[in-house]
């Protein structure tokens, strides 16, 4: 039950073992979880438990939850032993017979465990044991005795527990059991962080920042950030990380900017390593991905699951997004779905739209329009363009309810307006028609236009089949002005192509609408386009074609379906005879030479998501 991210297990043991022998909280927490899994040492559930009660008499938060992950068998098997340690006088067992007592016993797993938790840690505290104090304190604050617990804390921070410091500190900030002194509370949380108490460290970092208590001072809060990270707090060190990444906006040198991001990933991986839930899934996405570390797809699944059963909305989605691929784990659409639907539950756009794509494909559920129409419907409405173009393609072919023309143009010019490139391809279809509205050819190009900037095959086909009839001035205007900033100047196969509709409508029409080749093609007769230069494009072809003239050449013999045979499958490459001259399928890429990512597939995407992957 104990999942935790944790680096190679080599030598991992060994750096947390001096520094929890020093009293380190985070360091006995770690070592602890090793014990635990068996990393880097012999699996021990006694040793963690002691660990962890070490950890938790010195303030770690998380290091109480791990214990009732121990069975409860081999908890009272170290309570037998730690008795007898207690009673030779070992103050340190007395308070871990009482903490291990106060946990098991609360919840019933140990009878009589109250009573006998009490005795222990009174007798370990009066012995000035600051851990058993601090754990009194909590008790009593959990059972609504603040004037109790706030007495029990005074007692171990006048013995100079840290621990206890900083939960009065942090009473005294909120003026929980004694007024609000955000001065005094700063102060003792001061000498709680002089200590080595990672907690006061960051919280002063954020006090100071925010200037509660003290003259605000961003410089003087980030140090303490960088100690509190230097001690291993999981929340420091994924804000440290944070600070990096915000520093990657600014324009710095090569060298600065390649060392800024192998910090911010280093630091995401140490909080990851204490088990900050957006770390884990930060440093789980980069560990599936390969991003700036080395790829360890099967250790990234185990961070982002950590993270999803911590309540992470984005790391269930990236989980069930990896499930369904089978990447770092086995493929499950079962359990994706649950997952989708899950992190949908909670208002994920992404979630409800993939889910929605799920249930129209009958992954892990059968097929069901009517549920997927409403996921998709969901994730349009928080703003996902994917998801209304896919809302325009079902209302428009009647899938889910009742066909409407009009909703689906409306869903599709949503999509285009969001600059989705499939929303802005359907949204020129019915520009250029008149379907449920006006026709208007310029805006239907304008708007191909955009598509294919975005990597729509298809736009860019219909666009070289405009510019072959009539419109290549226009066609070449609408891409000029389309062309995004990112990519002005940067691709000159691109404007090379652009300049050559805008001057020479010869060329255009010597193209194959199939593959966007050079090769000798074959007419129409009744408009003079080349349309196909094979049988295995005149399929694809016919898919504009056929929307503006009904004739072919005999030569051509007529428009036949691509070839099922192997041979002459739309996905085989054509051999090193039959492809055009470099300059030539440089000028055809743009207009469609990827038009062979078109073949069907066993596993193939909805309609409305391209063949090129994109939603």
């Amino acid at each position: 039950r104990v999942r935790a991210c944790r680096p190679p297990p080599a030598g991992m043991a060994e750096s947390h073992r001096a520094r929890a022998a020093a009293g380190h909280a985070e360091a006995q927490y770690q070592l602890g979880l090793c014990y635990v899994k068996g990393r880097g040492v012999a699996r021990d559930l006694r040793e963690a438990t002691r660990l962890f009660l070490d950890a938790m008499l010195l303030g770690h938060a998380k290091a109480e939850e791990q214990l009732y992950y121990v069975p409860v068998l081999d908890v009272i098997a170290f309570v037998e032993a730690e008795r007898v340690k207690a009673e030779g006088g070992d103050l340190d067992a007395i308070a871990r017979v009482g903490a291990v007592l106060s946990v098991f016993g609360a919840i019933g797993a140990i009878t009589q465990g109250r009573d006998e938790a009490s005795m222990y840690l009174h007798r370990a505290a009066t012995a000035g044991h600051g851990g058993a104090a601090l754990t009194l304190g909590r008790t009593q604050m959990r059972l609504k005795d603040v004037e109790g617990a706030i007495a029990w804390f005074r007692k171990g921070a006048d013995k100079g527990d840290p621990a206890c410091l900083h939960e009065l500190g942090i009473c005294m900030q909120a003026g929980i059991g004694v007024p609000r002194d955000r001065r005094a509370a700063i102060a003792t949380l001061t000498r709680a962080a002089a200590k080595g108490n990672a907690e006061s460290m960051h919280l002063l970092a954020l006090s100071i920042a925010d200037g509660l208590g003290v003259r605000q001072d961003e410089t003087a809060g980030l140090k303490w950030l960088v100690k509190a990270a230097d001690h291993g707090h999981p929340a420091a060190q994924r804000e440290r990380a944070i600070l990096l990444e915000t520093a990657l906006g600014k324009d710095l040198p090569p060298e600065a900017r390649a060392h800024a991001e192998a910090q911010a990933v280093h630091w995401y991986g140490k909080a990851a390593e204490g088990g900050d839930t957006v770390a884990l899934r930060v440093y789980g996405t980069c560990l599936l991905e390969g991003l700036l570390v080395p790829r360890d797809e099967a250790r990234g699944i185990e961070c982002l699951a950590e993270a999803s059963d911590a309540g992470d909305v984005e790391a269930r989605f990236r989980l069930a997004a990896a499930m369904l691929e089978g990447r770092g784990t086995e493929r499950d659409d079962e359990r994706a779905l649950e997952l989708l639907e899950e992190a949908a539950e909670h208002g994920h756009a992404d979630a409800q739209y993939l889910a929605g794509v799920c249930l129209e494909l009958g992954k892990g559920h059968l097929p069901d329009d009517e549920a997927a129409l409403d996921a998709f419907v969901k994730a349009a409405k928080r703003g996902h363009a994917g998801a209304a173009c896919a809302v325009g393609h079902m209302v428009e072919v009647g899938r889910g309810e009742e066909q409407s023309e009009g909703k689906a143009r409306a869903m599709y010019a949503q999509a285009a307006k969001m600059g989705h490139p499939t929303g802005q391809y359907h949204l020129g279809r019915f520009l250029e028609y008149g379907i449920e509205g006006p026709r208007d050819l310029g805006a239907a190009i304008e708007s191909y236009a955009k598509a294919a900037w975005g990597g729509r095959v298809a736009g860019a086909i219909v666009l070289g089949g405009h510019a072959a009839m009539g419109q290549a001035p226009a066609v070449a205007a609408a891409l000029l002005q389309g062309v995004p900033e990112t990519r002005a100047g940067e691709d000159s196969e691109a404007e090379g192509l652009l300049r050559d509709l805008a001057g020479d409508k010869a060329l255009v029409a010597a193209m194959c609408f199939g593959c966007g080749g050079r090769e000798p093609s074959r007419l129409c007769v009744r408009c003079g386009v080349a349309r196909h230069c094979s049988p295995r494009c005149a399929a694809r072809a016919a898919r504009f074609h056929d929307d503006h003239c009904e004739a072919w050449t005999e030569e051509s013999d007529a428009i036949s379906p691509a070839p099922t045979d192997a041979a002459a499958s739309p996905r085989e490459a054509p051999t090193d005879a039959a492809k055009p001259p470099t300059s030539q399928r440089s000028q055809g890429r743009f207009l469609g030479a990827a038009i062979a990512r078109d073949g069907p597939e066993l596993d193939a995407p909805p309609s409305h998501v391209s063949a090129a992957g994109e939603s």
